[in-house]
Parts: C-alpha cells; sequence; structure tokens
C-alpha cells in the first residue's frame, strides 16, 4: 500500500472535486493525485494549489482534465513539473 501525504487542508478540494458530476472516478483521483504533489513541490496547502487550478483560471478544467488520458500515462515528476511549467506560462506562478 502506497500511503499518501495529505495535508488536512486539502480536504475542502478533495470535497468539491467529489461534487463534480463531469468528471469520472479516475479524472478525480488523477486531479488530486496532481493537487497533492503540486502542493509538496510548491510547499503549499493542497487548498492553494486547488485555487490556483480553478478561481482565477480554469486549468484543472481546461488542460489537465482534458489531458487526463496523456499525463496519467506519464511520471509524477513529468506530471508534475509540466502542470507546474504550464502553471506558469498562465501566469498563476513565476
Amino acid at each position: 500500500m502506497v500511503e499518501r501525504d495529505v495535508q488536512h487542508t486539502d480536504c475542502n478540494a478533495v470535497s468539491e472535486l467529489h461534487w463534480r458530476t463531469d468528471m469520472n472516478e479516475r479524472q478525480i483521483e488523477f486531479s488530486v493525485f496532481c493537487i497533492e504533489n503540486i502542493a509538496l513541490k510548491l510547499g503549499i496547502t493542497g487548498e492553494a494549489v486547488y485555487q490556483l487550478l480553478t478561481k482565477d483560471n480554469d486549468i484543472l478544467d481546461e488542460y489537465i482534465i482534458p489531458n487526463y488520458e496523456i499525463l496519467h500515462t506519464q511520471s509524477k515528476e513529468y506530471i508534475v513539473n509540466d502542470i507546474v511549467e504550464y502553471m506558469k506560462e498562465c501566469g498563476v506562478l513565476k
């Protein structure tokens, strides 16, 4: 069993994702995986990452979910680096 290093503040983001009816269970799990691992890389909470991906832009719906089939076959490092780079291109991160 793989242990997940989930911060308690991530509960709100996970809860919001589970209410979505436009995503299947695998896409939700992948989104949570991305959020958690980006949070670890950036040293911020999962909730903060979720806000960055959804509130001022639509990276989750316009990039992560549409590219699920391609991204989920890549390594964790590749996925995280790819999304962080995209966040920088969108002006979400510096």
